[in-house]
């Protein structure tokens, strides 16, 4: 049965999709990638949750393998390839080239650079796939709480102690109270507001975005792939849920025409391209704008529109895959 669509939560993945892009390279000045850093990744794990439907960890290990783990290999093994590509035509495709990003591929988060990552950003689809896999275990709101406090526990043992687990089961552990805040939030996922609930939503919108700023500027900028909490971890999730609520309902007050509900539904529908293929598509920009346009750093507003004009070739990107490569969007 095909999961049920809700119109808020494509165009809220968009703008974090845009956001993603934005905060990649050097599309956006340092100050903008602090605050983007902030809550652009937890709302992803946020409104995961939102969609979250109990299964079995036998039925969430098949459906997640099809929806995650093929998608996550297809995509960066074009990556490899694009990459082994440039490096043949740069004269710098070595045999320690070829492996240790081969490696790279199934070692997903090794923050040592010996196995540099093919798609870094891919981090992201590997974390959900290991924190699907946890929640799956048992059915009970006593256990997901129990798994939030566990889990951030285990992720500061492991911070005080230095491990690098290689796979990202740090960044999975981070990331459980902000999926679990999504799947309590989920009766609300519904929710319509009148005239006046409009203007009190815009109201916190405005108090939580200022609540942000403040502890944003004190925190630090913050990394979920590399699990950098910034200087307090209290602080870090507590940005992560103000951010992103702060967006969530911005966006579910805020008329949009129907045209852009489409573009919106189809690029979230294709979130998985746009995680895995943004970066590479930013590094050529900047390469082709440092080589033929200009040397000098690329303002706050080309940023913008470059990241726009990206999102509309993803668009386009996923109507084919739609048509003929539908595996690498997850089955969806």
């Amino acid at each position: 049965m095909a999961q049920t669509r809700y119109q808020w939560v494509d165009n809220c993945k968009t703008i974090g999709l845009l956001l993603v892009i934005l905060g990649h390279g050097r599309l956006s000045p340092e100050s903008w990638q602090q605050f983007i850093y902030s809550f652009h990744m937890p709302l992803f794990f946020i409104l995961s949750g939102l969609l979250y439907k109990y299964k079995s960890p036998k039925d969430t290990l098949v459906h997640d393998i099809k929806r995650l783990i093929i998608p996550y290999l297809l995509i960066n093994c074009i990556c490899f390839f694009v990459k082994m590509a440039i490096l043949y035509l740069q004269g710098g495709l070595t045999w320690e080239a070829c492996y240790t990003r081969f490696i790279g591929v199934f070692v997903v988060a090794c923050h040592t650079g010996v196995y540099p990552p093919v798609s870094g950003p891919t981090w992201f689809i590997i974390t959900l796939f290991f924190a699907r896999m946890l929640l799956s275990i048992y059915d009970r709101k006593v256990y997901r709480f129990s798994l939030t406090v566990v889990s951030v526990i285990c992720f500061v043992m492991m911070k005080k102690i230095e491990i690098d687990t290689w796979l990202p089961v740090d960044s999975a552990l981070i990331s459980i109270p902000f999926i679990v805040l999504g799947i309590e939030l989920s009766p609300f996922k519904t929710k319509v507001f009148d005239k006046r609930g409009s203007v009190l939503v815009f109201c916190f919108v405005i108090v939580t975005l200022s609540i942000l700023v403040i502890s944003n500027k004190y925190n630090g900028l913050v990394d979920m792939d590399w699990s950098s909490y910034g200087k307090n971890l209290a602080v870090y999730y507590l940005n992560g849920v103000l951010g992103s609520c702060a967006l969530m309902a911005l966006i579910i007050i805020t008329p949009i025409s129907s045209k852009i509900d489409e573009f919106c539904t189809i690029v979230s529908k294709g979130s998985l391209l746009v995680i895995g293929f943004n970066l590479l598509f930013v590094m050529a920009f900047q390469t082709l704008a440092e080589k033929i346009i200009y040397t000098h750093t690329i303002k706050p507003m080309v940023g913008i529109i470059i990241s726009i004009v990206e999102l509309y070739i993803f668009f386009w990107m996923t109507k084919l895959c739609q048509r003929y490569f539908l595996i690498i969007l997850g089955n969806k």
